[in-house]
Order: structure tokens, then sequence, then C-alpha cells
């Protein structure tokens, strides 16, 4: 068998909107917020549109608006595909932030100086919470372990916006200090990337959007 056809397909979701989301306020790990009625219609349109790709296994996070997503498009696999909820792939816990608004104020206040600070020291954490080195590295152990204990070749992520951008940006070899330059992840959007035995990973397509 050759290179090509070994590798695995992994399909990355985020998760669909919440009020939260539309009220800009920070969720992480400390508020387990669900879908509202958009988000359902998201999950169910993301459904659908990859009702085709005969998924081995829909990984989820622990966190509802992951878990809810997920379910959606678990319903439109085949009888065999299963869900698994596991907390490697939770939001960055964001500690103190968790809960504010993301107004201008806040983000220049609070977030700003961060980046700066990731410059010289990507371990450095949030508040009370965890550094972005740490939410990838938690990220790949995860996906490695469910890899290496399975034989799965075709897998879904649903994660979660700052999470999943931090582990493409890895991929791609971007540093967490360049996390404001780089372009957010849609409620819903559609990553696609492949990765062999190594655990090398190639970028298909980023971000697609159904609505």
């Amino acid at each position: 068998m050759s290179l090509e056809q070994e590798k695995i397909k992994i399909t990355l979701v985020r998760h669909g909107q919440t009020d939260w989301n539309v009220e800009r306020k920070i969720q992480g790990r400390g508020y387990d917020i669900p879908l509202n009625e958009f988000g359902q219609k998201q999950a169910n349109d993301v459904a659908e549109h990859l009702r085709m790709e005969n998924f081995d296994v829909v990984i989820t996070s622990s966190l509802k608006r992951s878990i809810e997503t997920g379910q959606a498009i678990l319903k439109k696999q085949r009888e065999s595909c299963k869900i698994l909820k596991t907390s490697d792939f939770d939001e960055v816990c964001f500690g103190e932030f968790e809960g504010e608004t993301k107004d201008q104020e806040f983000l220049e206040t609070n977030f700003h100086p961060l980046f700066k600070t990731w410059e010289s020291d990507p371990n450095f954490p949030f508040p009370d919470g965890e550094s972005p080195i740490d939410a990838q590295k938690r990220m790949w152990r995860g996906l490695e372990r469910i890899i290496k204990s399975n034989n799965y070749q075709n897998i879904c992520v649903v994660g979660h916006g700052f999470c999943l951008k931090l582990f493409l940006m890895d991929i791609q070899d971007i540093q967490v200090s360049d996390y404001k330059s780089v372009k957010a992840l849609k409620n819903a959007g559609i990553s696609l990337i492949e990765i062999d035995e190594n655990m090398d990973c190639e970028i298909i397509y980023l971000n697609k959007i159904l609505h």
C-alpha cells in the first residue's frame, strides 16, 4: 500500500453557534453553553454536507456545544460510526477571562499584551488558565492516542475555535505570538487535513463555511 493510501483523513469542525458567541463572551472550559437555535441549524447543515464521508468515528470534546454538533453529524453517518467524547479536545482554559465580554477595551487590556508575551514565552498561560503550547500538546496527545490505538482511516473531530486554530497553526509552523494575524475559524467551519503514520500533516483546505 502506498504512503498516500495510508494517510488518515481528519475532518475538523468547529461547533455551531451559541448565545455566548453572539454576545462575544468567553466560554472556554468553565462555562458549558449549549448551541442556540441557529447553531443547531448549522450543525444539521454540516451533518448533511458530510453525510457521504463515511466516518469511522466522530470525536467531540466534553462540552455541550461540541457534543451537540457531533451528535448531529453522527445521525447522518453509517450505523457502525460511533461518537467518542474526550476532554483532550476541550477548548483552551482561559482562566480568569472566562465569562468576560470581548469588547475592544477588554482585548486591548488583557488579550493583546499576551500576544506580546508569547513572542518570548509561548508557555505563558492565561491567568489561572492554560498556555497555548499546553493546549496544542493536549490536542496532539489525544489525537495520537486515538490514531495509534485504533484502525480509523476517516475521522471527524468537532472542536473549539481557539484550540482548533492553535492546532492548525502548529501544523503550519505559525508561532502562537502570531495568533491574531491568522484568520479566525467560524462557527461550523470545516477544515480537512491528512496525517501519515509519523503524525506528519498536510492541510487540504481550511475553514469551509456553509452559511
